[in-house]
């Protein structure tokens, strides 16, 4: 067999003629797949905020498709805005009177509010002084109010809480708690004290800048009775503390870090559900799916600006075969969006990692182009 004759059987195999198509299965045509990336840039000048500049969406006029996981690839923004604002700004406590004579006790709830803007410790104590000076029920019935005062250390970063009752007038057996409530972010917790120096009480109750008297209910009411039981009643837990003239302190076991941002949360509106979060519910510690696509870490200083860019790519896994459109939201550490006041202009870049695939596969193109070759060059058998 001739050198000719060998050629032709091979290519037998293969294809016979221009018109015969495949003697054999052909190879399949499916091309192979691959990945690619597409970003997303979002500057904050560039957008149009109707309402809020931390909660936002932007439509894409090319849809991204087959994307199949996502990650937040950099955030920047200067580290400065208010850390108090509306809705974030509010301090309630409960003063207990136990009238001398009668034995009578009442239960009233105050609170107040410091104004939007940026506040140092020493400034914040400041205008929480301020604030509670400003009070005008604050005395119960016609008896001279407690004198109630913040203190900042500069030293340690601690506030100190003090309370004594005058000295003059009709003084009575009074005592003071203050107040949390676990829902939300205005307490005094998130000045340093600790939630053994508080009491959990809802803030429905309360109106700020007036004086409420209040029906006791759970912990509360378990003081107001052992008062109403006992003159001289010390609660073991220490929260709740009985004033004299001497003055008590209650020192904040925390520091009050105000004065910077631990970091943001980016969430989005996309099928991830790759995420959890805890929570606490009926006394369980609870973690739940969430939208959260990313935790921004703040290690930077007040007034410089902040850059985040993780080494180690957070990917989320998705399930929309075609985006046309994506919903933003920064959040605090509680989880509250961000307000105008506490957020400036901010640039972020989002990363998809889409799924391509080749017209044809490599295989399919090596037997096309063979088939070309031979059918250009005919070969003769003698």
């Amino acid at each position: 067999m001739n050198s000719a004759q060998i050629h032709t059987e091979q290519l037998a195999g293969s294809q016979v003629g221009y018109s015969g198509g495949y003697q054999n299965a052909p190879p399949s045509a499916v091309g192979e797949t691959y990945t690619t990336q597409k970003h997303i840039h979002i500057n904050s000048k560039h957008i149009n905020f109707r309402d809020n500049k931390a909660d936002f969406e932007v439509g894409l006029i090319t849809p991204i498709r087959n994307a199949r996981r996502m990650c937040l690839r950099s955030f920047s923004t200067p580290n400065t805005g208010h850390n108090f604002v509306e809705g974030a700004n509010h301090f309630r406590w409960v003063e207990i009177q136990r009238h001398g004579t009668t034995g009578a006790v009442l239960a009233k709830g105050f609170s107040i509010s410091i104004p939007s803007g940026y506040f140092t410790g020493a400034q914040f104590a400041s205008a929480f002084n301020a604030q509670v000076n400003a009070l005008t029920n604050h005395p119960f019935n016609a008896e001279g109010a407690p004198i109630l005062s913040l203190s900042y250390s500069s030293a340690t970063y601690h506030l100190t809480f003090n309370a004594r009752v005058p000295t003059t007038g009709a003084v009575q057996n009074k005592w003071i708690v203050l107040l949390r409530d676990d829902n939300q972010t205005d307490d005094f917790h998130r000045v340093g004290f600790e939630a053994n120096q508080t009491l959990s009480y809802p803030s429905g109750a309360f109106r700020d800048g007036e004086g409420v008297l209040l029906t006791p209910e759970g912990d509360l009411q378990a003081y107001a009775s052992a008062i109403a039981n006992d003159a001289s009643y010390v609660d073991p837990t220490e929260r709740l503390q009985r004033m004299n003239t001497s003055g008590i302190s209650i020192y904040g076991a925390l520091e009050s870090l105000i004065e910077n941002r631990m970091g943001f949360y980016i969430t989005t509106n996309l099928s991830i559900n790759d995420v959890y979060e805890t929570h606490r519910r009926l006394g369980k510690n609870l973690a739940e799916q969430t939208n959260i696509l990313s935790w921004v870490i703040n290690d930077t200083s007040r007034y410089s600006y902040l850059h985040y860019e993780p080494n180690n790519k957070q990917y989320h896994t998705l399930h929309q075969d075609s985006i046309n459109s994506i919903k933003l939201a920064i959040r605090d550490e509680y989880g509250r969006i961000l307000q105008e006041s506490e957020l400036r202009d901010f640039v972020l870049t989002l990363e998809f990692e889409v799924e391509e695939t080749t017209p044809y596969s490599k295989d399919f193109l090596q037997r096309r182009y063979a088939d070309a070759y031979t059918s250009a060059h005919p070969t003769r058998v003698r």
